[in-house]
């Protein structure tokens, strides 16, 4: 009988430390960070999903109270609300920020519940909680980006007197999304950086003035022809020699290039004198290129204009000329006078040309020269008559003005 109670019990022994090693499995195997809390609130265990979502090791835990993931203000009401939670429902849920080990923040969903003996009597908690930190950046993202996108909608449609205007809402939108100081529409000639347009504090920045583009952060945007980021310029040692870090000091930088048909026109970049403390996010590096898109659209459809009314004031001045010359033909046909076809050739092409004066300057073989004829604006000195001796004239213009016109 003594045999078979012994049998019994190593029996009973394995098979309790058998459920033991599977319990410890199974406790190891979940993914979401586990922790237990006696009645007294110090952590008496976790298993190794907890470790890695929080930082800390199994013995830095140990002892401790869930309020090390907490700031202290937050932690006596967190508290509060589990407590609550569990004597009302039995168990409590909810979205908790917290602080891991290395002083970064994330958000988890949380769930607490009793820990029973098998008398139904309860001797700890168990906290389970889902790192959902990066699904709640992500969520983030997507709104401000539905935001800023609304932002440029507005723009887009919003009608502006001039394009000063336009440039200056776009540049103070993208300062506002960015968090940055300084925003600059530039245009590119011949290795020469301008500014077209510009949003800053800083007084060394005025439209107009330009700078060699080797000088600028704005290089390596049109060498590379795409998108450039730096969050801290003082730490990359082969950038602290440029002019414009030497004199401004400006850590971050988001700079991307602005195509007019096809051809890099200039860039749009955004800037602060303070280091960012973060990367640049995807979201906010394709608002600053969606701008920059919108940039150069408008500037093609405006210079697209341009060269219309461009085209449409030389055919006007076409058939101008055309009318001139046909009623100059007809005044010449109606007199034989030579005097008279020549007053009425510098009065018509005066009108024609809206000038002040136009006059008809007769030369002599040395270069030298009188003004025969007039057409002149009232008020203005008549010069009819004068003999004009200009050395500058006689060797620069003479003989340009022997093979064609001259402007």
């Amino acid at each position: 009988v003594s045999m078979v109670g012994v049998n019994l019990d190593i029996t009973q022994r394995k098979q309790a430390e058998e459920s033991l090693r599977r319990q410890a499995l199974i406790f190891e195997s979940i993914t979401d960070g586990v922790i237990l809390t006696n009645l007294e609130g110090q952590i008496i265990d976790c298993n190794s999903a907890a470790e890695r979502m929080f930082g800390y090791l199994k013995a830095e835990f140990l002892g401790k109270t869930p309020g090390i993931l907490h700031r202290p203000e937050d932690s006596a009401v967190l508290t509060k609300q589990i407590i609550e939670g569990m004597r009302r429902k039995g168990r409590w849920y909810g979205e908790i920020n917290f602080l891991r080990k290395d002083g970064t923040e994330g958000i988890c969903e949380t769930t607490v519940v009793p820990m029973l003996d098998e008398y139904g009597k309860l001797v700890a908690t168990i906290g389970i909680n889902h790192d959902i930190t990066e699904r709640k950046q992500a969520e983030a993202a997507l709104a401000n980006f539905s935001t800023n996108l609304k932002h440029l909608h507005r723009i887009n449609t919003t009608s502006y007197r001039n394009s000063e205007d336009l440039f200056a809402d776009y540049l103070e939108t993208g300062c506002e999304i960015l968090g940055l100081s300084t925003g600059i529409i530039s245009q590119i000639v011949d290795q020469v950086y301008i500014i077209l347009a510009v949003k800053t504090d800083c007084e060394n920045f005025l439209p107009g003035l330009e700078f060699a583009l080797e000088d600028t952060y704005c290089q390596a945007v049109i060498t590379q022809q795409k998108t450039i980021i730096y969050t801290h310029v003082g730490e990359i040692e082969a950038m602290q020699t440029l002019p414009v870090y030497q004199n401004l000091k400006l850590e971050s930088y988001i700079g991307t290039p602005i195509f007019v048909n096809g051809e890099i026109y200039g860039t749009l970049n955004f800037s602060s004198m303070k280091p960012r403390g973060s990367n640049f996010q995807p979201h906010e590096q394709e608002i600053v290129e969606l701008i920059a898109q919108s940039i150069g659209k408008f500037m093609a459809a405006d210079l697209a204009a341009r060269e219309r009314r461009q085209a449409a004031e030389q055919l006007r001045l076409q058939h101008r000329r055309g009318l001139l010359f046909a009623d100059l033909t007809l005044k010449i046909r109606q007199s034989l006078q030579l005097e008279e076809i020549l007053q009425t050739t510098v009065t018509e092409v005066q009108k024609f040309l809206q000038a002040d004066r136009v006059v008809l300057f007769q030369l002599d073989s040395n270069g030298f020269g009188t003004i025969v004829k007039e057409a002149v604006v009232p008020g203005w000195p008549v010069m009819l008559g004068q003999n004009i001796d200009d050395p500058c004239f006689r060797q620069e213009y003479l003989e340009r003005y022997r093979q064609g016109p001259v402007e």
